[in-house]
């Protein structure tokens, strides 16, 4: 089975003006560091519905590189972006992180 290797620290996203987006407001006025990995982690460990999910967005929260089969990778993708509440920008980035890490580990194989 293929498997993929991927690293959600390393994950960047920019507003609409082209700005790394590094805090947020949560609402209330308060803003905090944007650490989008844990939002991912986070994301997948309250939707996982087994456990090895649960086990690789424990490590996802802690900053390591992940090795995910194709099917984790994309219940993953699933997860943030069809289930989950999250700005659509952040769905985008996160989508576009995952394909590329997709084809960069198959097109890096194939040498």
């Amino acid at each position: 089975m293929k498997s993929f290797k991927i690293n959600f620290s390393e994950l960047e996203v920019f507003d609409i003006n082209g700005v790394k987006v590094i805090k947020v407001d949560d609402g209330n006025g308060n803003k905090s560091d944007f650490l989008i990995h844990k939002q991912v982690a986070n994301l997948v460990y309250t939707g996982a519905k087994n456990l090895d999910l649960v086990e690789i967005a424990r490590d996802i929260n802690s900053g390591k590189e992940v090795e995910v089969s194709e099917k984790e990778l994309n219940e993953i993708k699933d997860l943030i972006i069809n289930k989950s509440n999250t700005p659509a920008f952040i769905k985008l980035a996160i989508s576009e992180f995952i394909d590329k890490a997709m084809v960069t580990d198959i097109n890096a194989s194939n040498k």
